[in-house]
């Protein structure tokens, strides 16, 4: 059950004429989960529903029984009897413009509270199933239950469980999904929890994803790739659980501290580029390579992180990305990779290669615009030379250089080669200085959006 948001806004409510004389539409208070909508699709939720009037002391929603239905508090007040996490219950008020009935909806489990009117009170009910196909046929609205379940798995009597996971914290949250720290109940291990958004489990192709990102880190096992823990799936949508990570991305590590030495740069691409040849050794191409999908632990390890796009080799053979589409990070991505080409582990090197240079310069080495325009003259214009940079050693600036190139066909042919290269020149390693995260825009910390790239559809000659 969902209190009121004291930034509540209004909702134009129809009311019919049985239930209450009174005008065909009234100023109603609204919770903040479903501020957001726009005013047709309220409009729609009114349609669904039905207007039900309740006397002092009268039941609304009883524990045990079946769930039908999702209720909206249009006026007076109720209240809830809930069970405590100490096993206690207690009576959780609620007034105009609260939400109850929707953990019934995300659970399809029996109530688990009396709701009973402490006034009169006038309250929409909406059926789960015309609520659903609205869901379907506006994938985005669902995006309210994700801000429900998210309030729902932080208070201090909410349900704070995912299967044997309970929920600590929020950790951040990005445009594909909300990041919760959390604890194996079973192990007393420190977990990771990422949840769908929900309007994304009923739009496309992203649940799928989302299973395919848990597929990709479940098959593979190494010391520089984020462990899985499960794949849940819960209150309507999809959860993640993997390590709970100790340290911070490298896109923090630069805002907060500035370029890394050479020897840390060094460390980063060597162990990045072994885990990714696992990947490329399984089938999957990473796609999405940059500092902020790297972090650095604090006892001296590098993880690749964000499997969330990941192209496998069935998805290769098929080319389920249609020609002109791109789903990545822009700045990062190799020529191929834009231009919706064939993609092999080189397009993941690329993107590594110029991840290094970034973390030696501290700047992002093709700028910071990000339009269409600008995106195809990087696929066009060489790099810079990375034996130009200054303070490059030279045996670094060699390695970039064949990592970045235009062609796939003039960079090493695989990780495994540039490690190899590396080794031999025999520069030194040293693991990336943990320092505190800087504060960061939650967006730039997890996914990015989808960028659509529209322009030539084969690679230019070097």
């Amino acid at each position: 059950m969902l209190p009121p948001s004291p930034s509540s806004v209004i909702l134009w409510a129809l009311v019919p004429a049985p239930c209450r004389q009174r005008s065909p539409t009234v100023n109603l208070p609204l919770s903040r989960p479903l501020a957001n909508l726009p005013a047709e699709v309220i409009g729609e939720i009114e349609e669904l529903g039905e207007q039900n009037v309740y006397a002092p002391g009268d039941p609304i929603v009883r524990r045990d029984e079946e769930g039908n239905s999702l209720f909206l508090l249009l006026s007076g007040t109720a209240f809830a009897t809930v069970l405590g996490a100490d096993g206690v219950w207690f009576d959780d008020p609620m007034s105009a413009g609260a939400i109850f009935g929707e953990m019934a909806l995300l659970t399809g489990q029996a109530r688990s509270a009396d709701v009973t009117a402490k006034t009169e009170v006038i309250c929409l009910r909406v059926p789960f199933e015309p609520l659903r196909a609205l869901f379907a046929a506006h994938p985005d609205v669902a995006g309210f239950l994700t801000n429900i379940v998210g309030r729902r798995l932080t208070r201090r009597s909410g349900i704070r469980t995912i299967d044997r996971y309970e929920v600590d914290e929020p950790l951040g949250g990005g445009g594909f999904a909300t990041v919760y720290a959390g604890t194996d109940r079973v192990t007393g291990q420190k977990v990771a929890i990422k949840m769908l958004r929900h309007e994304l489990v009923w739009l496309g192709d992203y649940a799928d994803r989302f299973r395919q990102e848990a597929e990709s880190i479940r098959r593979l096992v190494h010391p520089n790739v984020v462990r899985l823990h499960g794949l849940v799936r819960a209150y309507a949508t999809l959860f993640i659980v993997m390590d709970l990570v100790d340290g911070a991305d490298l896109h923090e590590r630069l805002l907060a501290s500035g370029p890394l030495s050479a020897p840390e740069c060094r460390f980063v691409f060597r162990a990045i580029a072994l885990a990714l040849q696992e990947a490329h050794d399984k089938g999957i191409i990473h796609r999405d390579v940059k500092p902020s999908n790297i972090l650095a632990t604090r006892d001296g390890t590098v993880k690749l992180v964000d499997f969330g796009i990941a192209l496998t080799q069935g998805e290769r053979e098929q080319r389920t990305d249609r020609l002109g589409a791109f789903t990545g990070t822009p700045h990062y991505a190799a020529p191929e990779h834009v231009l919706g080409l064939e993609m092999d582990g080189r397009t993941d090197l690329f993107m590594l290669g110029l991840t290094t240079l970034e973390l030696f310069t501290g700047k992002t080495p093709r700028g910071e615009k990000s339009g269409v325009s600008e995106m195809m003259k990087n696929v066009r214009v060489d790099l810079p030379d990375p034996r130009d940079t200054p303070g490059m050693p030279a045996d670094l600036g060699e390695l970039l250089l064949h990592c970045t190139r235009r062609h796939p066909s003039k960079r090493f042919p695989s990780c495994a080669a540039a490690v190899e290269y590396l080794d031999a020149r025999g520069g030194d390693l040293e693991p990336p200085v943990f320092t505190e995260r800087a504060k960061v825009d939650d967006a730039s910390r997890l996914e990015r959006g989808l960028a659509p790239i529209v322009g030539a559809d084969e690679l230019p000659d070097d």
